[in-house]
């Protein structure tokens, strides 16, 4: 299985683990990265916390791990460099 990790999105004043911070080196202003399962696109992923995703190995030890990131808005918007880290763990048993 996976398990996600990251900065959280603080914009707000709290911290929402659904959606990623941006990096440092970002110069844009009021977004932030939401990750999201593709075969469920509305229903993010919570970044931290222990959030984890079963994934399903083939025969010949290949697999697929299909999420979609996206821009969310959290605030008045500068456009510039948006880019975020998502971290993950991959977890055999």
């Amino acid at each position: 299985y996976l398990r996600f990790g990251g900065v959280p999105d603080t914009s707000a004043g709290s911290i929402d683990t659904e959606k990623l911070a941006l990096t440092p080196d970002s110069t844009a202003r009021g977004v932030a990265v939401q990750i999201n399962e593709l075969a469920t696109p509305t229903a993010a992923l919570t970044i931290i916390g222990g959030e984890t995703a079963h994934v399903t190995v083939a025969g010949d030890g290949t697999t697929s791990i299909p999420l979609l990131a996206r821009y969310i808005h959290t605030g008045a918007i500068t456009p510039a460099t948006a880019n975020a880290s998502l971290p993950l763990d991959i977890i055999t048993e």
